[in-house]
């Protein structure tokens, strides 16, 4: 599952920064996500998170995407993320991280639910 990540990390890598005066580095963040199984009405996907620059140590706040209700909260504390998704959902996930300064990064990933098999 990793190593098609990885790959995957190499193919769409999407980084996000914001610069704030005060560092020497800028805060930015790469998110990657891939969906790992499913059957023909759900799926499974993991998500991972690699912050870069600002100041270390850093905290992670993952949302997922409910339709007209807008972004939930489902997760805090880790630099990943597992759940699941309802084949031919659109699914879109949102972290936002923050270093020990305070400063914070955010981004978001959108992808189809598909039945892999």
């Amino acid at each position: 599952m990793f190593k098609r990540l990885f790959v995957l990390l190499l193919l769409v890598a999407a980084t996000v920064s914001v610069s704030t005066p005060a560092r020497a580095s800028t805060l930015s963040i790469a998110l990657y996500c891939e969906q790992t199984s499913g059957s023909p009405t759900w799926g499974n996907f993991s998500c991972l998170v690699y912050p870069s620059g600002g100041t270390p140590s850093y905290t992670y706040q993952w949302y997922e995407y409910s339709g007209g209700t807008g972004y939930f909260l489902v997760k805090q504390g880790e630099s990943f993320y597992d759940s699941w998704c309802q084949t031919g959902a659109l699914t879109r996930v949102k972290v936002v991280v923050t270093d020990s300064v305070g400063a914070q990064v955010e981004s978001i990933r959108s992808f189809r639910c598909t039945n892999p098999y």
